[in-house]
C-alpha cells in the first residue's frame, strides 16, 4: 500500500491524502498502519479513515468512512478492523495541526490488509 509515506502539514487545514481504490477481496479486512516518526504529538493530529463504495457510484468518497483508526498520538503500530464492505476500498489520511502554525510532518507506511469473509451472499 503505501511504504515509507512522509506527509507534511503547515496548519490546522492541514493535508489530505488518498489512496488509490482498490477491490476488495472479500467483506472484511483488518488494516495495519505503522507511524515511523512524526511531529510533537501535542500539535500533531494524524487520522486515518477507511472509505468504499460500490463500482457504479461516482465521486472521491460518496459514503460515510466505515471505519477510522484510533486516535493516532505517536509512533508505533496501528490495528483497524471493519466489515460490510462495499466493491472498492480506500484510504483517507490526514495530517494537520492541533493549534498554530508552522511545519510538521508524519512518516508512516499501511500494510496491504488481511482480507474476512462473511460467506453472506451480495456482499
Amino acid at each position: 500500500m503505501f511504504i515509507g509515506q512522509t506527509i507534511v502539514a503547515e496548519d490546522t487545514t492541514g493535508t489530505t491524502i488518498y489512496s488509490p481504490w482498490f477491490w476488495r477481496q472479500g467483506d472484511g479486512m483488518t488494516s495495519a498502519a505503522e507511524v515511523i516518526a512524526m511531529s510533537s504529538a501535542s500539535v500533531t493530529e494524524l487520522t486515518i479513515s477507511i472509505l468504499d463504495k460500490n463500482s457504479d457510484q461516482t465521486g472521491d468518497a460518496p459514503n460515510a468512512a466505515v471505519g477510522s483508526f484510533d486516535t493516532i498520538t505517536g509512533t508505533g503500530p496501528y490495528n483497524k478492523r471493519v466489515s460490510g464492505l462495499r466493491e472498492l476500498v480506500r484510504y483517507k489520511i490526514v495530517l494537520k495541526r492541533a493549534s498554530g502554525t508552522g511545519t510538521i510532518y508524519a512518516h508512516l507506511r499501511l500494510l496491504a490488509p488481511s482480507w474476512e469473509t462473511s460467506g453472506a451472499q451480495g456482499n
